[in-house]
């Protein structure tokens, strides 16, 4: 292992570690700010850029201007699942994957946040996944 290695598997694992703790601090909470928010999917997203990916992964965070981000409250948690959802079922199959979320106010009290990526879309991500199915059902 080269110094460099231990380096950024140093780095990775105080990412995954931080992110771990986030979790379980949030996970007693109802609602956290979109600051808050954020920071936990950049961590995320960054584990899996560095890990899952190998650097082949990008992504970018958007936060509309008129939005305050650090008392603007969410609850905790509402995005991660579909940033995973893309990236375990539209990004898997590519060499290449990119993720845009974007959070922009609807009116006083909404929010909305979109979640895209170039992945393969639903229809062929649900052939693929039966078709992973199939060959795990097959025995010779």
């Amino acid at each position: 292992i080269t110094s460099n290695e231990v380096k950024n598997a140093a780095k990775y694992l105080a990412k995954f570690a931080q992110l771990m703790r986030q979790s379980l601090e949030y996970s007693d909470l109802e609602i956290i700010s979109l600051e808050k928010e954020i920071e936990f999917l950049e961590d995320y997203l960054f584990i899996n850029e560095k890990l899952r990916f190998e650097n082949r992964l990008e992504y970018e965070i958007t936060v509309d201007d008129e939005l305050e981000d650090d008392i603007l409250g969410v609850p905790t948690m509402i995005v991660q699942p579909y940033v995973e959802n893309a990236i375990e079922h539209g990004l898997r199959s590519r060499q290449h994957g990119r993720i845009r979320i974007d959070f922009s106010p609807i009116d006083d009290l909404n929010i909305l946040c979109v979640v895209e990526d170039n992945g393969i879309g639903r229809e062929a991500a649900r052939k693929l996944q039966e078709k992973d199915q199939d060959f795990q059902n097959h025995k010779s």
